[in-house]
């Protein structure tokens, strides 16, 4: 999947046992690496966006080719900074509104705004240009954007008030922007305010729809497994299920077994993070049919709250490995081939919000928080 809006950690986890049909096609590695937070606490290097946050939290930042674009609120205005791999830091003034979203794009980052009814996207290339087109919404937009790389899907909503007589029914739609124009469609009647994502195949809205780049919609195979083009099939009402069934094109599916935490796509296929019936937790890659490729066991820990931890983001040979000590969110970097790592771990005291974005990136991986007074911090720990 190509560069990601920033993914919020959130636990779950680990095993592949026996898939239906043919076994792994390599041996699989069962070594446990030792537990993270007994290796020593390690110092880092904190930084704070010079305004307040401009959404409502997890911060909407976006990874693109050579860094990360955080936006931040000054003096009304929406603004955004430039964290580069290389070590560079740039801010800039962007728009004055209110902030939709910010993505990524092959060639720089897309940012949208709101102000009177209408939209504007900014198409900021790596050159310093910015390419705005202004649509119409017809609605209130939906807080984030969705990119596929050169184009940039909108969503938004009119209706649904409250009122004495009953509620009025929720309408949605979506427009597709690039830099020569926008792209309506109409979606009518929905039961919640669709959430746009996406990556290079295109886009899936509200975990319930796919939109392809010319606005072709058909219905999703399944639900969509958090942030990846990884689909789960629903099970029966008031089932307990201990393997989840899953398919990545809705053609073929396969129970996995275990229940999938994280997901994310790796090239034709998929690694997933997978919780076993005994709670043994696993790093899976698996093919385009979901036939196992390697199972490799995540570390556990015994000096976490509640012993428990989970996959924050997988980036090629590296595992952002999650867990919690007295609430503070503590994160330890891992080789993906031993699931154990010699460069401690990181605490994040005093963070206010719930929950640490965390966006791997080339060179590292950036960790993101408020803290006292709503100022917002981040860190990127190299890898």
């Amino acid at each position: 999947m190509r560069a990601r809006m920033a993914t919020v950690v959130a636990a779950m986890v680990a095993i592949v046992a026996g898939c239906s049909g043919s076994g792994p096609r390599t041996t699989s590695s069962t070594v446990t690496g030792d537990d993270p937070l007994a290796q020593p606490e390690q110092p880092f290097t904190t930084e704070s966006l010079p305004g307040m946050i401009v959404t409502a939290w997890p911060l909407p930042l976006a990874r693109g080719a050579n860094g990360w674009l955080l936006p931040f609120s000054d003096g009304g205005e929406v603004h955004v900074r430039f964290v580069g791999d290389d070590g560079s830091r740039a801010d800039r003034v962007v728009d004055s509104g209110t902030l939709v979203g910010t993505a990524a794009l092959d060639d720089g980052f897309a940012l949208a705004v709101t102000s009177g009814g209408s939209a504007r996207v900014h198409f900021l290339a790596g050159d310093g240009s910015d390419d705005v087109v202004t649509l119409e919404l017809g609605g209130d937009a939906v807080p984030g954007i969705a990119s596929d790389g050169t184009r940039v899907l909108i969503a938004a909503t009119t209706g649904g008030d409250v009122a004495a007589e009953g509620p009025t029914p929720l309408y949605a739609g979506l427009a597709i922007v690039d830099r020569a124009g926008a792209q309506t469609i109409a979606l009518g009647s929905v039961h919640a305010a669709p959430a746009p994502w996406g990556d290079r195949q295109g886009f899936i809205v509200g975990g319930t729809l796919l939109v392809d780049g010319s606005g072709d919609v058909a219905p999703v195979p399944g639900r969509q497994v958090r942030d990846a083009r990884v689909f789960r099939q629903a099970q029966a009402a008031g089932a307990q299920p201990t393997s989840d069934i899953l398919s990545l094109d809705g053609d073929r599916w396969r129970a996995v077994g275990g229940l999938v935490g994280w997901a994310g796509r790796t090239g034709d296929g998929a690694a997933l993070e997978l919780v076993a019936l005994d709670g043994s937790r696993a790093l899976v890659e698996v093919g385009d049919d979901l036939t196992p490729r390697s199972q490799r066991a995540l570390p556990s820990t015994t000096r976490g709250d509640g012993g428990q931890a989970w996959i924050a983001d997988v980036a090629g040979t590296h595992v952002v490995w999650g867990a919690t000590v007295e609430n503070d969110p503590v994160f330890a970097i891992l080789d993906a081939t031993a699931m154990s790592g010699d460069g401690g771990f990181v605490r994040l005291r005093g963070a206010t919000s719930r929950t640490t974005v965390v966006s791997p990136g080339a060179a590292g991986v950036l960790l993101a928080w408020t803290g006292e007074g709503g100022t917002v911090r981040y860190t990127v720990l190299g890898w």
